[in-house]
């Protein structure tokens, strides 16, 4: 048994697979992480994408094989840093020279970094908001979008209440892509307001806590759906996904209204002209019968079947990640012993032996 996880065949299959599993993750869109291009591909693979949903393919970084692996190769890595510098004092009879100080921290530090990788994964949390602008939510499971738990995670709530002021658009209109948020984070505990702009990179931290802008964003019009009295129905804003199609972004989504059986379609066509207003492409349909499809902008009010359908206003929306990685900088922390163990060996094999350095 020592014999194979010294070996270095052992070593070279868990890198492999952990290369594999780093491809893959570049290939296929990410939960989480690019939220923008998962529907490109669920249209693309159509009901084939159940596979990569079962194989658990577009979250690799949260499926517990991936950190197995990391944690074989701790295993490997540690047994195989052990035999060697076993080897080493055996026939040279000490550690302590430049050379060796430099391999040892190395390997000591690439152990550091894969075992505060995988119990950081153990006790982490990851909650995503979907909100729209002027929405505010507290730290409750039921508020979040989703959520991700360590297995050792001590789940906790209401730390804070957390509302999204506004999405920031890029300079360029035209092409209204949303670069920042800004948001309001109020502690639980009595603490001071915290208003901040928060950007890829730039997150908003209180505590162990970090608020994170999560790129993924879109319009969110309010469809106000009223009888023939004039009595609502339904009133709420509803948030645009990103889909693609015909080579163009579209924002676009449907609501149910399983009473009425009525299925309202709306996509967003963003102003092109420099001008904030959009206009709406809506469309309505009962059990399979479409009785409307038009465009519509926020002064229309439109009639399908004996009901009204209006879009009063509408606002944008965007992902907020709360994060809780109580260990990540201990992963840093080895990313540079390991570039000082490196940087250690490498000077001590390119200055002369003359020089005393072994």
């Amino acid at each position: 048994m020592w014999k194979f996880l010294t070996s270095l065949r052992l070593a070279i299959v868990l890198i492999g697979l952990i290369t594999i599993l780093l491809i893959l993750s570049a290939l296929i869109p990410q939960s989480g992480i690019a939220e923008d291009r998962i529907a490109d591909v669920r249209q693309l693979l159509g009901d084939s994408y159940v596979i990569v949903e079962w194989l658990g393919l577009d979250r690799i970084y949260f499926t517990p094989g991936f950190y197995v692996i990391l944690g074989l190769l701790a295993i490997n890595l540690t047994a195989g840093t052990i035999q060697r510098f076993r080897v080493i004092l055996t026939s040279e009879g000490t550690l302590w020279r430049v050379r060796r100080v430099g391999s040892l921290v190395f390997h000591m530090s690439l152990l550091l970094i894969i075992v505060s990788v995988i119990v950081n994964y153990l006790v982490k949390f990851e909650g995503v908001y979907a909100l729209s602008e002027g929405q505010e939510v507290s730290d409750a499971a039921d508020a979040y979008f989703r959520t991700f738990n360590g297995p050792l995670h001590k789940s906790e709530s209401g730390r804070f209440t957390l509302r999204l002021n506004e999405v920031i658009i890029d300079d360029d209109v035209a092409r209204a892509d949303a670069v920042a948020a800004r948001v309001t984070f109020m502690p639980s505990d009595g603490d001071p307001l915290v208003d901040r702009v928060i950007a890829t990179n730039h997150p908003l931290k209180y505590e162990s806590l970090e608020v994170h802008y999560g790129l993924v964003n879109g319009f969110s019009p309010e469809l106000l759906v009223l009888d023939s009295t004039g009595s609502r129905l339904f009133a709420g804003f509803v948030r645009l996904a990103t889909v693609s199609a015909e080579g163009r972004r579209r924002y676009a989504d449907f609501i149910e209204l399983p009473q009425q059986q009525l299925t309202v379609n709306l996509e967003v066509f963003p102003a092109k002209d420099g001008s904030e207003t959009p206009t709406f492409q809506m469309s309505v349909e009962r059990r399979g019968m479409v009785a409307l499809d038009t465009i519509v902008t926020t002064a229309d009010t439109v009639t399908a079947f004996e009901y009204r359908f209006a879009v009063p206003r509408w606002r944008r929306w965007c992902y907020l990640n709360v994060v809780e990685n109580p260990y990540l900088n201990v992963v840093f922390v080895g990313f540079w012993l390991a570039l000082t163990g490196m940087s250690v060996g490498l000077v001590s094999r390119v200055m002369p032996a003359g020089r005393g350095v072994r």
